[in-house]
């Protein structure tokens, strides 16, 4: 039943699919690491703007590339670019080619320099149609995980098309990488252990860690954490169940990571659970938490209901 609400949940938040290979692009040098320490901090400002440039210069040229080209279908993708309202933007055209059946293309994760950055894009559409389109990661999400856009190596987008009214009705699936500094350039993100990290489990299979506390306007309070998928599946985590200050308090948690891949996620309670349960300090939360392949339903469970008590920050 664990499984069945965990699946359900994380179903809401993905809209579905798979994706392919790409063309080379030249090889060239890739941007300066724009990682500083705290005395290097003070000439950011300034040296902004000749760092651009150089990333700007130092990029190959992005081209056309055909991801999916069969009898049913097409997607091609015709753009990379950066835009300051909607972040990181890729364009997609899509061609339904089938004689009778509406078909829903969409991406089922997308990869950052190894880490999921899910911008969950589809676009339904009908027999003979041709369109066209944007995939977008927002500014929001690339802060959230940290990587500028001219520090991205490495994008992977995966695509899945099937038939509207049938999920299970497969039509193509292709895994894309854009590389802008050429494919021997690419990177994978690595984060060092920190000392005031919480492991909630770090078995063979996946890890997740607490890294840090928050309060946000919108979301609340937040547990944001630090997820690594170390098999070839899918894995799901899950928060089962979870109380604050020993007062039961869900926060709806399940998040769906990419094999080999690692992402940034936060555990959230909405500021009127806290207010409803009269909590002004948060002083202790207890989760149980899951985690399991999500690609075999019938597999054992990395984790299963392990219970963890995190020491958080005083709320804001």
């Amino acid at each position: 039943m664990k499984r069945f609400l965990s699946i359900t949940l994380a179903a809401a938040f993905i809209a579905g699919m798979t994706g392919c290979n790409q063309p080379g692009l030249s090889p060239v040098n890739p941007p300066e690491n724009t990682a500083e320490s705290s005395e290097a901090k003070g000439t950011k400002t300034e040296n902004a703007e000749t760092s651009a440039e150089k990333a700007e210069a130092e990029k190959t040229e992005f081209k056309e590339m055909t991801v999916i080209d069969n009898e049913s279908c097409l997607i091609k993708l015709t753009d990379y670019r950066y835009d300051e309202l909607f972040g990181c933007v890729i364009g997609v055209h899509v061609e339904n080619r089938t004689a009778g059946s509406s078909l829903m293309f969409a991406t089922e994760y997308c990869g950052i320099n190894n880490i999921q950055a899910d911008p969950y894009w589809a676009s339904e559409q009908p027999v003979g149609a041709s369109f066209d389109d944007e995939i977008t990661v927002s500014n929001e999400r690339l802060e959230e995980i940290g990587v500028a856009f001219d520090d991205i190596t490495d994008l992977e987008l995966n695509f899945r098309v099937y038939v509207s009214d049938d999920y299970s009705n497969t039509v193509a699936k292709e895994t894309a990488h854009i590389y802008p500094y050429g494919k021997d350039k690419a990177t994978k993100f690595t984060r060092e252990p920190q000392e005031s990290d919480e492991v909630i489990f770090d078995t063979p299979e996946a890890s997740m860690t607490v890294i840090s506390y928050d309060h946000d306007d919108f979301w609340g309070y937040e547990a944001k954490t630090y997820l690594v998928n170390k098999t070839d599946h899918e894995i799901m985590f899950s928060v089962d169940s979870a109380s604050i200050n020993d007062v039961e308090a869900d926060p709806y948690y399940a998040e769906s990571l990419a094999p080999g891949m690692c992402t940034f996620s936060k555990i959230a309670w909405d500021d009127s659970v806290l207010e409803k349960n009269n909590i002004t300090s948060v002083d202790k939360i207890t989760l149980k938490v899951t985690a399991y392949d999500s690609d075999d339903l019938k597999s054992d469970y990395f984790v299963k209901e392990q219970e963890v008590t995190l020491d958080p920050a005083p709320l804001n």
